[in-house]
């Protein structure tokens, strides 16, 4: 089976168990109840700590596409199967990147409906533990488990966003455009959406078949380091 034929593979039924396993763990956070109850200090808090994060993100997705080009995996594939991969998750590649960019003024707003300033209000040291977070999706040069790492902050961005709209106090504090950030995080893209394609690219490199647990374990840790950030900043 060349690398086309892996990429196109229908998506293991059991990446939907690993999705609702995450969104419980989120939703069980104490920042997510001091969220949904519409705690505007938490909130504050939390798009000041957590701006480092979103900040370096779409360079974190360049480079992690970017590790597709060593020259091993010509070797080991062979250079037409990858230029022809290439082509393709390249494309995926400019999609995120500039969602990501939007996703990162939207961040922003949110911060201006909750009374904060850009830049004076974000010039701050990243928390120990935002750190960790962030070396949690940048630490692998298995491309599996890079892939599998922004499946989780797919994961996250979604659950959290679903789940703080559906609070009214969490949405008359933001307001329509301070909301914004979370409610492009609920629109579904089917088959097309960022989770799949990097589902689909994590396990196009998967040593072997995939299952559940091995797939399960780097977005879970992710997700863990993820929620020592938020729970900090309650």
């Amino acid at each position: 089976m060349n690398l086309r034929e892996r990429f196109d593979r229908p998506l293991p039924s059991w990446t939907k168990d690993i999705k609702s396993e995450v969104y419980a763990r989120i939703i069980s956070a104490p920042f997510a109840e001091a969220c949904r109850q519409g705690n505007r200090e938490v909130m504050k808090k939390l798009v000041v700590e957590l701006w480092p994060f979103v900040e370096v993100f779409p360079g974190i997705v360049e480079r992690g596409y970017r590790k597709l080009l060593n020259p091993s995996f010509f070797l080991k594939y062979g250079p037409v199967d990858m230029v022809q991969l290439l082509r393709r998750a390249m494309h995926v590649l400019k999609d995120i990147k500039q969602d990501e960019k939007e996703h990162r003024n939207l961040w922003l707003d949110t911060g201006s409906s909750l009374g904060l300033r850009y830049s004076t209000d974000f010039e701050k040291e990243p928390l120990p533990q935002v750190k960790l977070w962030l070396d949690s999706v940048t630490r692998s040069s298995n491309p599996s488990e890079t892939f599998l790492s922004f499946v989780a902050i797919e994961m996250i961005a979604e659950s959290v966003s679903r789940n703080f709209l559906a609070s009214e106090k969490f949405t008359s504090v933001l307001g329509k455009e301070g909301s914004r950030w979370f409610t492009v995080h609920t629109i579904d893209h089917g088959d097309e959406s960022h989770e799949n394609l990097e589902f689909c690219l994590a396990f196009t490199f998967y040593e072997g078949e995939a299952d559940k647990e091995t797939a399960s374990r780097p977005i879970q840790y992710v997700v863990s380091r993820f929620l020592d950030a938020a729970n900090v900043c309650v």
